[in-house]
C-alpha cells in the first residue's frame, strides 16, 4: 500500500520537517524538490513497466527525496550516493530527509559508495540516474559496473549534459573545445556563479561526457546495448517554459530564446536532431547477455 499517492504529498511532509528542523536549508530543499518532481515524471514510463516489488538502483541518489518516494511506492530501492566534490551539502540534507522518511517507515536502503566501486551481479530490475553521469570519475567503469548489476533484459536509464554541445549548464557558459580552455576564458564567471554552494568542487567534478563517448563505452562491453532518446530536448525546453525554479538558474538570453521556440512550436521538431549534437544525453543501456568484457582494464581506460 502506498504511503503517499503522489510525490507532492511526500515533498510537502518533508518540507514541513525542514521548516522545523533546518529552516536555513529550505532554499536548497526547494531546488531539489523541483528536481525530484521532474525526475519521477521523466522515468514514469519506465517505472510503470516494472513489477510493484521490483528492485531498483538509483545511481547518485543525492538528496534522497526521490528515493524515499519510490520506497513509499513499494519498490525495493537502493540509493547509491557518496559525497563527492561539489556536493558536500548533501550530507546534512540527506540526513534530515532520511530521518523524516524513517518516521513514516519509508527509509530506503543506502549504499555509501562510488558507482565505480559497485560490485554485484544480476541484482537489479532497473537502474537510473538524473544529472549524475557528468560528475562521475570514470564513465566507462560506471557503465560497466551498473551493467553488471542489472538482471538480463533490464535497463540503466540515465540523463545528463552532453558536452559535444557547446554549453555548460551548471555555470551557464559556452564551452570552448576543452575543459581547460573553457576554464581559462571563463574563470571569473565560474568562480562567481552565485547560486552554487561549491563552485570549485562542482567544476572539478565535471567529466565532459558526450553521447559519442557513451556509445564507445557500451561497444566495449559485449553484454550491453544502448538506445538514445532524441525527445529529451523537447522535454527540457518545455520545462524551461513552465518550471520557474529551474528557469531561474538559466540565463535571460536562453529563456527568451526558449520562449520564442515554444511560441512558434519549433521545439516539437527537436526529436529529428541527432543525439550526438543535442545538449542532453538520455539513454537506456540494456543488459543483453551475461558475457563480460575480456578485461576490466579495457573498460577502465
Amino acid at each position: 500500500m502506498r504511503k503517499y499517492e503522489d510525490i507532492d504529498q511526500w515533498l510537502e511532509k518533508a518540507r514541513a520537517y525542514f521548516s522545523v528542523n533546518a529552516p536555513q536549508l529550505l532554499g536548497i530543499f526547494d531546488t531539489y524538490s523541483a528536481e525530484a518532481r521532474f525526475s519521477v515524471d521523466h522515468i514514469r514510463g519506465d517505472l510503470e513497466s516494472l513489477r510493484p516489488d521490483a528492485k531498483i538502483l538509483e545511481v547518485g541518489a543525492g538528496s534522497f527525496l526521490l528515493t524515499c518516494f519510490l520506497k513509499s511506492a513499494g519498490y525495493q530501492i537502493v540509493g547509491l550516493e557518496p559525497v563527492g566534490d561539489g556536493f558536500s551539502h548533501f550530507d546534512q540534507m540527506r540526513t534530515l530527509v532520511l530521518r523524516c522518511a524513517a518516521e513514516d517507515g519509508i527509509e530506503p536502503e543506502f549504499l555509501g559508495a562510488y558507482a565505480e566501486d559497485l560490485d554485484v551481479d544480476l541484482v537489479y530490475d532497473y537502474a537510473f540516474s538524473i544529472n549524475v553521469m557528468e560528475h562521475v570519475g570514470n564513465v566507462d567503469r560506471v557503465i560497466e559496473r551498473v551493467g553488471r548489476a542489472l538482471k538480463l533484459g533490464c535497463f540503466y536509464r540515465f540523463t545528463c549534459a552532453n558536452y559535444a554541445f557547446p554549453y555548460e549548464p551548471h555555470f551557464n557558459i559556452p564551452t570552448l573545445f576543452s575543459k581547460r580552455l573553457t576554464r581559462y576564458v571563463f574563470d571569473s564567471r565560474i568562480r562567481s556563479k552565485a547560486d552554487l554552494l561549491d563552485n570549485e568542487g562542482i567544476w572539478a567534478s565535471l567529466n565532459w561526457i558526450t553521447t559519442s563517448s557513451v556509445k564507445r563505452a557500451v561497444r566495449r562491453i559485449p553484454s550491453l546495448n544502448v538506445k538514445m532518446n532524441t525527445h529529451m530536448l523537447e522535454k527540457a525546453v518545455k520545462r524551461l517554459a513552465t518550471d520557474r525554479e529551474f528557469a531561474a538558474r538559466r540565463s535571460p538570453f536562453m529563456l527568451r530564446f526558449v520562449a520564442f521556440l515554444v511560441a512558434i512550436k519549433a521545439h516539437k521538431f527537436f526529436w529529428i536532431v541527432p543525439a550526438e549534437i543535442q545538449p542532453l544525453i538520455d539513454c537506456w543501456v540494456e543488459k543483453i547477455s551475461t558475457q563480460s568484457p575480456t578485461t576490466l582494464s579495457q573498460v577502465a581506460t
